[in-house]
């Protein structure tokens, strides 16, 4: 199953390094974007600054947005407003965020790859 994982991710991610990286992709072809996993802490911008501008700036409310933090107190009202669907603390299982990303993408499962 590692490999069908790896494989997933590799077919269907689009990486970028920092926050102002990420909404220059989204500005690009947002709507085709269905799950967005944004880091709290980001260069130049953090993960909520992204949401915000997904949100407001460029009304992307169809993208799930899934939030990764070390820190665990993130404001409740903020996630709703933002419609965050998943805040998963780090260190984080790439097993939990392969099972959270299939779920908002409503994937049942991904078979290995041989």
């Amino acid at each position: 199953m590692a490999h069908g994982r790896r494989d997933f991710f590799k077919r269907n991610r689009v990486s970028r390094t920092g926050g102002l990286a990420a909404i220059a992709r989204l500005r690009k072809n947002g709507k085709e974007i269905k799950v967005v996993i944004l880091d709290y802490r980001l260069p130049e911008m953090d993960g909520i600054d992204v949401a915000q501008t997904m949100r407001h700036e460029l009304n992307l409310w169809d993208s799930k947005i899934i939030m990764l933090s070390s820190w665990e107190g993130m404001n409740q009202k903020v996630q709703e407003e933002l419609k965050i669907a998943h805040t998963i603390k780090k260190p984080i299982l790439q097993s939990k965020l392969f099972e959270i990303f299939l779920q908002e993408l409503r994937v049942d499962r991904v078979e290995p790859t041989v």
